[in-house]
């Protein structure tokens, strides 16, 4: 996402780069109630350049909407007053404006109900320059997200409609010689159609926003309380529950070495359990995993396979075979903590055990397990904030492991 660079002549530039982030997070989230629709606003008319620079929205729309959710609209008037997910605009432009359309001030200083939009016109598209007109929607609010310099060259967005994100459409944009036959005409000097095309390939197609975004961010309910552990062959054992116990679903697993690595899809078809083993990975060190529910979407023009979001745990691994102690014993780290520990328990033998945080009065804060285990070493993520109705203050807490014959304490310290 370039910088907004004096966007609104107003705000100050962390200050639209705080909005710019929440309002992406909102919508990630579900949170913008956003009509499945689009507008066009088309300023030159289909017959003022052979290259027919609406038709960009037109095509786009039409396939993304459906025709009886695309309609001819005035850009800033439509989105103030409706909310549409997708909209087009041209007209002939300055770096600060677009006839028909208007300013980046009046833009700047309107609650424009979008997501995606596309826009046109002469110099703007240069959108290094200062109160730039292709930039002016992302600085406004509730919720534009994307923008785009389209009609010279057309861009291809309906990889959208199955819900690759809007990155994909614009790369294949930039190259769009080498996949697609752009503004193919015919004239009486090429009655067989001859290609009309300029400004392909050049350096001044860019996309404005957040390259990741997708169309369907949040159709597919994610699962709930991913738990990672170490079973006694020393294999990552993940447990989780469904977004509806009532309903079944279905999920990917994905691993990583790295925190914030790369994820790597694990099952080769997605599992209808709420268990998983890792049954062919041998590691030592810290694998992350992520959990996602997927399940069958469905757009204006294709049925997909979507996931939701992931949620996240992570487990030590060894290669090396790990003895079993005969006692039980239970291990925290880091302790003093902020909130976010790990947990290993030596299980000697099979049996039910319950895993629990006091306070030193005795008052009980958090069950954090209570199923049944087979001998073995396993190791727990919890971050005690996030599985807590408040947050915990400062101090010292007891957690305790229980079994059918015996009791465990040890002392954890949350400093923050």
């Amino acid at each position: 996402m370039g910088l907004f660079y004096d966007s609104t002549k107003i705000n100050p530039e962390m200050e639209l780069i705080r909005n710019y982030l929440n309002k992406d997070h909102k919508y990630r989230n579900g949170e913008f109630d956003i009509k499945w629709q689009g507008l066009v606003d088309d300023n030159f008319g289909a017959s003022s350049y052979l290259e027919s620079f609406a038709s960009s929205g037109w095509r786009n729309l039409g396939s993304l909407m459906g025709k009886n959710s695309t309609a001819k609209a005035d850009y800033i008037e439509s989105l103030k007053n409706d909310t549409y997910l997708w909209s087009y605009g041209c007209g002939g432009g300055t770096y600060q404006s677009a006839g028909g359309i208007g300013t980046s001030e009046q833009i700047s200083k309107s609650q424009l109900h979008g997501i995606y939009s596309m826009l046109f016109g002469s110099y703007f598209g240069d959108w290094d320059s200062k109160n730039n007109f292709l930039r002016a929607p992302l600085a406004t609010s509730p919720s534009m997200l994307t923008n785009a310099w389209v009609g010279r060259p057309h861009w291809y967005f309906h990889h959208m409609g199955i819900n690759f994100p809007i990155a994909y459409s614009a790369l294949l944009s930039f190259k769009v010689m080498a996949n697609y036959r752009p503004n193919f005409v015919y004239t009486a000097q090429y009655p067989n159609g001859i290609i009309y095309a300029t400004a392909m390939r050049n350096n001044h197609i860019a996309l404005m926003g957040d390259p990741t975004l997708r169309m369907f961010a949040y159709d597919i309910p994610a699962p709930n309380n991913l738990v990672a552990s170490v079973d006694v062959k020393g294999l990552a054992n993940l447990q989780w529950k469904s977004p509806d116990e009532n309903q079944k679903f279905y999920y990917n697993i994905y691993r990583a070495t790295e925190e914030f690595g790369l994820y790597t899809k694990v099952n080769k078809e997605p599992i209808s359990t709420n268990t998983f083993i890792d049954s062919t990975f041998k590691y030592d060190g810290v694998a992350y995993y992520s959990v996602r529910t997927t399940a069958l979407d469905t757009s204006n023009t294709a049925t997909f396979y979507n996931n939701s979001k992931g949620i996240f745990a992570s487990v030590s691994l060894t290669s090396v075979n790990q003895s079993i102690d005969n006692s039980l014993n239970m291990q925290i780290y880091p302790n003093p903590s902020s909130a976010n520990i790990n947990v290993e328990l030596n299980i000697p033998s099979p049996d039910t055990y319950s895993l629990a945080l006091y306070d030193l009065m005795g008052n009980l804060q958090i069950q954090l397990l209570d199923k049944y285990f087979n001998q073995g070493i396993f190791r727990f993520n919890y971050n005690l904030n996030s599985l807590h109705s408040i947050s915990l203050s400062n101090g010292i807490y007891i957690l305790q492991l229980k079994s059918s014959d015996n009791i465990i304490i040890r002392k954890l310290y949350l400093i923050k």
